[in-house]
């Protein structure tokens, strides 16, 4: 692993006639890391993990797996496993069928068919046809078959797709463990929920171009941080006077003050003090799912 970053995006730009796509995104994977890859349908993540495995030519900028663009390696299957899409599969044969020809045509031991069958959970299912597949089921074919050549970098695009609740956790731990093994992981998807327990840090991306890299624990404070919420019977009174003490007001509104911060004891102490009724005081945490609305809101579609 010559290069430092196992992917890195650099002012990365990409039109479809009069539609700009990709506007000098930037962004980096290190190895031995989860990184969600998330932004609004029709952002420009699944342009972007095209780019990275050559399936399309930017227009400008660079996208690099270890270290070079995805024509120039040597071994593009050792290097790199990518699941973009769970349709390229012929419907009539069976699942061992579909991954023993993907490694008749790298070079892979048959061995490693089998091996890989029992990793992502499709024993039973192996021997069928590939139409009688469920969502799920496909999935989980598709990331076999990303993984024939042992690569050090996966790309996966909305992965849990068609999952049910213990296909996630059980693909959450799987990912866990390739990174543990030093491999770099990166994850597109439209949300957080899913990804809130797994990833690393998340590069949120609208509008083609790229919004904030950070670890996962930072984002929330990022996009609106942590408020208190008095509602007393004279809050002009009370605004007033926590200005004074160097607090910042957000908005009175009604009989509610909503005060910057999370020092509840200190708004209500003021309160307190100067006699003014305090009928209730709330401390208000954005979520994660919250964040990403705030940090995505007005981002203009597309694809």
């Amino acid at each position: 692993m010559a290069s430092t970053h196992a992917i890195d995006v650099k002012t990365l730009s990409k039109s479809f006639g009069s539609l700009k796509a990709l506007r000098e995104l930037s962004f980096s994977v290190r190895y031995g890391s989860i990184v969600g890859f998330v932004g609004p349908n029709g952002a420009g993540k699944t342009t972007t993990l095209r780019i990275l495995v050559g399936h399309i030519r930017p227009d400008d900028g660079h996208a690099l797996v270890a270290g070079r663009p995805y024509r120039d390696l040597t071994d593009p299957l050792g290097t790199v496993g990518a699941v973009l899409e769970t349709r390229a599969m012929h419907p009539g044969r069976s699942g061992r069928n579909h991954l023993r020809i993907l490694a008749l045509q790298a070079g892979v031991p048959m061995s490693r068919v089998d091996e890989l069958v029992r990793t992502v959970g499709l024993e039973a299912a192996a021997g069928r046809r590939v139409s009688g597949y469920s969502l799920g089921m496909r999935q989980r074919l598709a990331l076999a078959a990303a993984l024939l050549g042992d690569p050090a970098i996966l790309l996966l695009d909305e992965p849990t797709n068609g999952l049910d609740p213990e296909g996630i956790r059980w693909l959450r731990e799987f990912l866990r463990s390739l990174a543990s093994e030093g491999r770099a992981v990166l994850v597109s998807s439209h949300g957080l929920a899913e990804l809130a327990l797994t990833v690393d840090e998340v590069v949120v991306i609208g509008h083609g171009q790229l919004i904030t890299q950070r670890p996962l624990a930072d984002l929330a404070g990022m996009a609106g941080g942590t408020t208190v919420q008095i509602s007393v019977s004279d809050p002009e009174i009370l605004a007033g006077l926590l200005r004074e003490q160097g607090h910042q007001v957000l908005e009175c509104s009604g009989e509610v003050v909503t005060v910057a911060g999370s020092d509840a004891r200190a708004v209500s102490r003021i309160a307190f003090r100067h006699d003014i009724g305090v009928d209730r005081l709330t401390v208000d945490e954005p979520s994660l799912e919250e964040a990403y609305f705030r940090l995505t809101t007005g981002t203009e579609s597309i694809r």
